[in-house]
């Protein structure tokens, strides 16, 4: 019998911190816009009553967190400022104690993120992208399960891609494989949500949908 299929879907919830550096006017933008897309994200996956892990930057944690655990979802680190040349852990942790997993901003597994130092500030698991993982499926790796996140929302911001032909490429992947991870940006919420309702639909009829929290916890359970 075929293994289920295991979807799991996050949002990197920065506001415009990922931008303040590159685009300051469009980090205010996005600031403005952030919490009625957010209240509009719980909306959609209650409704549809799927559970998802949301990625906070740290910093304005207390702001958005009763929000998302009200509706049932996982809560993790986005770091804690999005800035790549400070420390993060640490402050990730003065901000919450409990909280188990790390979302790296852009992508970037800086020296700060060896399993060591996770371990040490009891992050149980480390996602980023596939390709700087170097693998497609989750593994323990250091004692910290590293999970690989296959497709974000980049291109469609950058204007590479459609958002038709982006959902029409991560049905075909889910469809070809047991395991991906999707990755969506509350700060380039405009170029998905207005679609959101139905790409959940979609995506739920395929597989289980899992929260990072999850997937760690059955990763470990296989050894």
């Amino acid at each position: 019998m075929r293994t289920a299929k295991t979807i799991c879907l996050c949002h990197d919830t920065e506001r415009g911190y990922g931008h303040r550096d590159v685009d300051p006017d469009r980090s205010l933008q996005m600031d403005r816009r952030s919490a009625t897309d957010l209240e509009e994200m719980l909306r959609i996956e209650r409704r549809l009553r799927v559970r998802v892990t949301y990625n906070v930057v740290a910093c304005f944690l207390t702001e958005v967190r009763r929000a998302i655990e009200d509706a049932g979802h996982c809560v993790a680190f986005h770091s804690y400022d999005h800035e790549l040349d400070r420390p993060q852990l640490e402050r990730c942790r003065q901000a919450d104690s409990r909280i188990r997993g790390y979302r790296t901003p852009r992508n970037r597994i800086t020296p700060e993120l060896t399993d060591e130092n996770l371990r040490r500030h009891g992050i149980d698991w480390l996602g980023s992208s596939a390709e700087s993982f170097g693998f497609e499926t989750p593994r323990v790796e250091g004692g910290v399960v590293k999970v690989p996140i296959l497709f974000a929302d980049f291109d469609l911001d950058r204007g590479e891609i459609g958002y038709q032909d982006w959902e029409e490429k991560v049905m075909h992947y889910i469809k070809r494989n047991d395991f991906v991870a999707i990755d969506l940006h509350d700060c380039y919420a405009e170029h998905w949500l207005p679609h959101y309702r139905g790409f959940l639909g979609k995506i739920k009829a395929l597989g289980n949908l899992k929260t990072f929290d999850e997937l760690a916890t059955q990763a470990r359970g296989k050894g």
